[in-house]
């Protein structure tokens, strides 16, 4: 198990994570809107940033293969945000939440997730 690379995946998804949650909640709690799109908007311009520090820092891939790398990873991470979105409705809707505190929540179970596909197909070596 290459504990260097969990470790850059974490602190990238933790980044992406701080990222998304800050658009979630300056969107939706500073200026008050409605938290279904800002969550969708949050998380791709979360996962773009994933994308490319996965890429080059967490994965260390220098190939100027994009094509197949961004549209498997466009794949997972649709996925990933349609899961997000599941989970943060189910929050919000079941628990009465603030949704950037469903995000952190989400984060959790997307997390996973997210390693274990990107790791085997997305960067594979």
């Amino acid at each position: 198990m290459n504990y260097r690379r969990i470790t850059r995946f974490v602190l990238v998804g933790g980044t992406a994570t701080f990222i998304t949650w800050a658009l979630i909640f300056f969107l939706n709690d500073v200026l008050a809107l409605f938290y279904i799109p800002v969550v969708i908007f949050a998380e791709i311009i979360g996962y773009t940033y994933n994308f490319f520090m996965n890429k080059f820092f967490t994965f260390k891939q220098h190939s100027k293969n994009y094509k197949r790398q961004a549209s498997i990873f466009t794949g997972v991470s649709i996925g990933g945000i349609l899961l997000n979105i599941v989970i943060i409705i189910f929050i919000v809707e079941n628990f009465e939440m603030k949704a950037h505190i469903a995000k952190l929540i989400s984060a959790i179970f997307v997390a996973g997730y997210s390693y274990g596909f990107h790791s085997k197909f997305t960067f594979k070596k």
